[in-house]
């Protein structure tokens, strides 16, 4: 998208959140990270849903005595993953993730930067073919090496070795597999790994969100009539004030002046 201020960056992408979810601005959750800012555009990813679907996860854990810590779209979290669980050395590389019910995530970095994100539905793995390999030629034409380093694959799936073969001869890439153990994550991993998280604004559990609620109309309540009280109070002060002021005139004053002089002359 061309490049605007950050201060209305979220705005234009709420704006787009609404087209795509079709639900009132103020019911969105929305998180965006940059990726690059260059020649006038911005390039990055962006996550939002809707806010109620968001505390109905929160409140669900919080009935079993769990906390989220952080909510993202899948394929964002199983890229953190992968690269949390596997040692990547490559400059341009791709990765392709099959991850069950007929899926697969496919991501490209150059030089630590993310350049695709895709998540490809499929009845057959046969027919996606050609959509993942347009979807990697595209990239590596963005990609300052215009190829593939590497190939990464993860998880199983039906015809899989049929499209990685077909992959290997278009890319001239070896197809690695990705073994899912804690193995040492690179020092790109760290600047690469996707930071978008949901629930960051929600720090407190939709439970405990309710009992402040409570609590904090319970105090508005105590607030209101003490302040009730205390003009009720003033009310009664100048109504009393009203009344002597009412019951006085001027020949009781002359009067009362009168015995005060005559009682400094009887002294």
């Amino acid at each position: 998208m061309p490049a605007i201020r950050k201060s209305e960056l979220k705005d234009a992408l709420r704006l787009e959140a609404v087209e795509l979810l079709h639900i009132k601005p103020q019911e969105i959750e929305l998180e965006y990270q940059l990726v690059k800012a260059e020649n006038g555009k911005l390039s990055g990813i962006f996550v939002a849903a809707p806010k109620k679907l968001i505390e109905e996860y929160i409140a669900c854990c919080d009935s079993h005595g769990l906390r989220i810590s952080s909510m993202s779209a899948r394929i964002i979290s199983a890229v953190n993953s992968f690269f949390l669980k596997n040692k990547l050395q490559s400059n341009t590389f791709g990765i392709l993730m099959f991850s069950g019910a007929n899926q697969l995530y496919l991501a490209v970095f150059d030089n630590g930067l993310c350049v695709l994100l895709r998540e490809i539905n499929y009845d057959d793995l046969r027919e996606a073919e050609q959509e993942v390999i347009n979807s990697l030629k595209y990239s590596c034409s963005k990609s300052a090496s215009k190829q593939l380093d590497a190939l990464y694959v993860r998880g199983q799936a039906q015809a899989k070795e049929q499209l990685l073969k077909k992959l290997e001869q278009v890319f001239d890439v070896t197809a690695q597999e990705g073994d899912g153990t804690d193995s040492p994550a690179c020092s790109l991993a760290e600047s690469s790994i996707f930071k978008i998280n949901l629930t960051k604004g929600y720090t407190v559990t939709v439970k405990e969100r309710a009992a402040l609620l409570k609590i904090t109309t319970v105090l508005l309540i105590l607030c209101l009539l003490m302040s009730a009280g205390l003009i009720a109070k003033l009310v009664i002060q100048s109504l009393e004030a009203k009344k002597v002021a009412s019951a006085f005139n001027i020949s009781d004053y002359e009067y009362a002046k009168g015995l005060v002089k005559a009682l400094e002359n009887a002294k």
